[in-house]
């Protein structure tokens, strides 16, 4: 009876032990995934965050060193361009690879031309004036529409890219647009380390899950087991209190048996001594 009392319980705990594993496991993977896209968020708010103090850094000079009109300002004065595309070119690196300032003729002009360009590459530095037609056109126009920053994320050959366009505002009139390519290599990595321990994450809980399965078919198949050990039991103990009755029957009548052979040989004695009279 101990004995049984001893498996039940340990039986119990294994199941209260399996359960509590799987509702932390579900728990604990729940808020990994709300703390893995919090971190990826404010990763990469900072990083647009840094940007935007970049760009307005970049518009302040612009703004400083030119008049109302930019592109007249630029157009008259060479050295004021250079001067203002060597100050851009230090902030290239390789997660900064495009700086440059566009603005645009008419409001709805396609069209954008090139004040500064930022380029290293003499190849690949556009003139000044040059025309310039962007893909994401409405995102462009939005700027000077809203005359509020906005970026947008491009995939290249290599990386993933975000193009960040910062309006330079002057008397309240969008006059030009200062345009950042910046890599988002960094902001990758980090999701991708967040998705290798996602994965594991997942991993562990289906293996978990599984454990829990496991326990629980055992559980089910050991509660079974125990049950049909009580119904055999019950049957042998029904079948030995039959059987005891039936000797007991069977003891009574070998009883009054033996009782009416001993009244006939007693019968059959005094015959025998009156026979002898």
């Amino acid at each position: 009876m101990i004995k049984k009392c001893k498996d039940k319980i340990a039986t119990h705990l294994f199941q209260i032990l399996a359960v509590v594993i799987l509702i932390g496991s579900v728990h604990i993977y729940n808020l990994f995934g709300e703390t893995s896209s919090s971190i990826k968020n404010e990763e990469l708010k900072s990083s647009i965050e840094y940007i935007e103090n970049i760009t307005t850094n970049i518009s302040d000079l612009i703004i400083n060193s030119t008049s109302n009109n930019i592109y007249k300002s630029l157009d008259e004065n060479s050295k004021l361009r250079e001067a203002l595309e060597k100050n851009l070119q230090l902030l290239i690196t390789d997660r900064y690879k495009y700086i440059y300032v566009l603005d645009k003729e008419q409001l709805d002009d396609k069209d954008f031309r090139f004040l500064l360009d930022a380029t290293k590459d003499i190849d690949e530095k556009s003139e000044f004036g040059e025309d310039y037609t962007p893909q994401n056109i409405v995102d462009w126009n939005r700027v000077y529409k809203t005359k509020k920053s906005l970026y947008f994320e491009h995939k290249n050959i290599k990386s993933l890219w975000l193009t960040y366009l910062k309006p330079i505002i002057i008397n309240d009139k969008v006059e030009a647009i200062v345009v950042i390519d910046f890599s988002l290599k960094d902001h990758e990595v980090i999701v991708s380390s967040l998705k290798s321990l996602d994965y594991s994450f997942i991993f562990t809980l289906g293996f978990l899950i599984i454990i829990f399965i496991v326990i629980v078919t055992f559980s089910y198949i050991d509660k079974q087991r125990i049950t049909e050990l009580k119904n055999k039991s019950k049957l042998i103990q029904d079948f030995n209190a039959k059987l005891a009755d039936k000797i007991k029957d069977e003891v009574a009548k070998n009883r009054e048996k033996d009782k009416l052979m001993l009244h006939q040989s007693r019968l059959a004695q005094m015959g025998e001594m009156i026979s002898m009279i």
